[in-house]
């Protein structure tokens, strides 16, 4: 069995967004979640894999953008200030210079050898002030008035003998006495790509945290593209279904620590997004012609 630092042990718990990478490449999975928590390793540098996990998708750089900019005004929001979109419009702007300089040192797949596209932040800038201006305009009407409860911090819920962390973008509280647990989506609306499980989760904590009834809690997905909201009701025995996927899905991914059990899935684009390209043998990144999908 691998030596693995203390605070693996510490913070060994369920997420979503582990189950999520699990599915989709466990050597990856295992390159982010072991690898880097390895204490001495004779076949990976552990500081490499460190280094390279700090590494964003450019897929994904919009969006984090845009939920940063939105978490601040949310700050203001649960300190009783008046939200502001031309601050949040700022932010994001501000924020984005960070990756603008070293690109290749920022953003996965141009640190992995793919030719930054023409206009591409200009593009990605134009497209997260478009959106910010969509929540302000569609979805903060619907939240202003009600309860701040919560945003972006790390909670856990307990599911048997196991913990599970969530990070929810918004929770409040409806003037009906709802607790309704908010999700930004800044990517296509596609109902293939929603997760019961990951929704559950979300009202499974909300309801065990404020000792709300499973009819009283609700989570929202919202498309900053568009403007729509799907919303989503979990029963308590659904919820229990929930906390069983949760407890067989993080004994699944536990059962051992060795690199050889967590096989490679390598594909051409998506060794082309993953932050372990350049170390993995098995990757296929350099197999990706043009600039990607």
């Amino acid at each position: 069995m691998p030596e693995l630092e203390d605070w693996f042990h510490r913070y060994n718990k369920w997420s979503f967004s582990k189950h999520r990478l699990w599915n989709e490449c466990r050597r990856q999975y295992w390159y982010r979640y072991i690898g880097t928590a390895l204490r001495t390793s004779d076949e990976v540098d552990v500081a490499r894999l460190k280094a390279l996990r700090g590494l964003t998708p450019r897929a994904a750089l919009e969006g984090m953008l845009v939920h940063d900019a939105i978490e601040k005004q949310m700050d203001r929001f649960a300190r009783g200030m008046t939200v502001n979109e031309e601050l949040a419009a700022k932010h994001l702007v501000s924020e984005m210079a960070k990756f603008t300089g070293t690109p290749r040192d920022k953003i996965i797949e141009f640190h992995n050898g793919v030719e930054q596209p023409e206009n591409y932040f200009e593009r990605v800038q134009d497209g997260g002030i478009g959106k910010l201006g969509t929540f302000f305009a569609k979805i903060w009407p619907r939240i202003e008035g009600s309860e701040h409860l919560r945003h972006e911090k790390f909670d856990e819920v307990t599911v048997g003998d196991v913990v599970a962390t969530v990070k929810v973008d918004l929770a409040c509280r409806m003037a009906d006495d709802t607790i309704v647990v908010y999700d930004w989506k800044t990517g296509r609306e596609d109902p293939a790509y929603e997760s019961e499980l990951q929704l559950g989760a979300y009202v499974l904590w909300a309801s065990r945290y404020y000792s709300a009834a499973p009819e009283k809690v609700r989570s929202e997905l919202v498309y900053l593209a568009t403007g729509n909201v799907r919303r989503h009701e979990f029963s308590a025995e659904q919820l229990d279904r929930v906390g069983l996927l949760i407890v067989s899905d993080f004994k699944r991914r536990n059962s051992s620590y060795e690199m050889g059990a967590f096989s490679p899935d390598p594909g051409p684009w998506k060794c082309q997004g993953c932050r372990f390209a350049t170390v993995c043998p098995h990757s296929l990144h350099g197999e990706a012609p043009g600039g990607g999908p």
